[in-house]
């Protein structure tokens, strides 16, 4: 029997769907998918976390230099998963990993690789690796299985150790300093404390920033029954003498004096890492954790490609047309197609009445 390990519940149903037809099980609170020659063991993320012994619990008394060369220590944290994984591992003759591909997925594979090999020390190890969740790649990634990436793996723990021994270390040593222990602790880490100094200097800005009134003069047009806006050659006016003058202007005709032509090249877009995305969905009004948590349903129906990633390639398994088809299925993106001829002329005529005859009236903004 073939133990495989994916990342989380979901990943595990879509892998064993498309592998096979499986039969759910569950052992203790955790539910498995059963293969004929397969057993599918979901994890929830890490089941294991870095920590100090406890002996350098007591924040007055551990020295701090002493702390950043302590020996350091991964709990489990996920106990009825880590049994799971020993029932399993007794019968198993092979192990593979089918977690998330990225430096995480082989960490969170090294842990369960350790828990098996605790019930089957010298059980064979592989790794399927697959950037989408679509039968194609899947079927592929376990016909063609990888040797497993400890070296991946082991840059990961050291990333993890390594805010350990920071957060731990200077959280102390301020919180010591600026004597505010227990739940009022003074919290450091290698991302959230340079993040806080940017908001910081960003407010500081914000402050500090004197607004100045400016004018955006600009004419209301009309060409062939369609209403535009003509602006001003400045965008901005700072002198409200000049700005009252061009408001002073009577309606009549404008004239185009010149037209520049610019041709230029379109490329297809460049698909998103991680960071970008999330700024993208943030514009729109989604939050961080909002639009990872809607990226990652979309991965697990194989609808896209893994979001966690800094790889800007689709993967040649993807199948771009078969996405945007099913995509155009959809009633809400429908509802975004190119309005019908007989709307637009009702939204021109609307625009019309609203517009009325050309006029010239200068915007005012502070």
């Amino acid at each position: 029997m073939d133990l495989v390990i994916a990342e989380k519940h979901s990943a595990a149903k879509t892998l064993a769907n498309i592998l096979g037809k499986p039969k759910q099980v569950k052992k203790g609170r955790v539910k498995c998918y059963e293969l004929q020659d397969m057993t599918m063991v979901p994890l929830r993320g890490h089941i294991k976390n870095p920590d100090f012994p406890k002996q350098y619990n007591n924040w007055r008394s551990t020295d701090l230099q002493e702390l950043t060369e302590a020996p350091i220590q991964y709990q489990e944290t996920r106990k009825s998963i880590g049994n799971t994984i020993r029932h399993y591992a007794k019968k198993a003759d092979t192990l593979t990993i089918a977690t998330d591909f990225d430096r995480e997925g082989e960490s969170i594979g090294k842990e369960a690789i350790q828990i098996t090999q605790e019930k089957n020390k010298d059980i064979p190890i592989k790794r399927a690796r697959f950037s989408s969740l679509t039968g194609e790649e899947v079927n592929k990634a376990f016909g063609d299985l990888k040797e497993f990436d400890w070296n991946l793996a082991n840059s990961a723990d050291a990333r993890r150790e390594i805010d350990l021994i920071w957060g731990a270390v200077l959280t102390r040593y301020i919180s010591l300093a600026a004597n505010r222990l227990g739940k009022s602790f003074l919290s450091v880490g290698r991302v959230q404390t340079p993040t806080l100094a940017e908001i910081v200097d960003r407010e500081k800005q914000r402050k500090d920033f004197t607004p100045k009134p400016y004018w955006q003069p600009w004419i209301k047009c009309q060409k062939n029954n369609k209403g535009f806006k003509a602006y001003y050659k400045k965008k901005k006016l700072f002198k409200k003498e000049k700005a009252q003058k061009l408001k002073q202007l009577g309606p009549g005709k404008a004239q185009v004096n010149k037209v520049n032509k610019n041709k230029y090249t379109r490329k297809p877009p460049t698909p998103f890492n991680t960071t970008k995305f999330l700024r993208e969905a943030s514009n729109i009004g989604f939050s961080p954790s909002a639009a990872l948590s809607i990226a990652e349903s979309l991965y697990q129906d194989g609808i896209i490609s893994y979001p966690r990633t800094d790889n800007t390639h689709y993967p040649d398994s993807l199948n771009l047309k078969n996405i945007l088809e099913q995509l155009g299925k959809s009633r809400q993106v429908q509802r975004t197609r190119t309005k019908t001829p007989e709307k637009e002329t009702k939204t021109n005529k609307r625009k019309e009445k609203i517009h009325g005859p050309p006029t010239n009236t200068p915007g005012k903004n502070t």
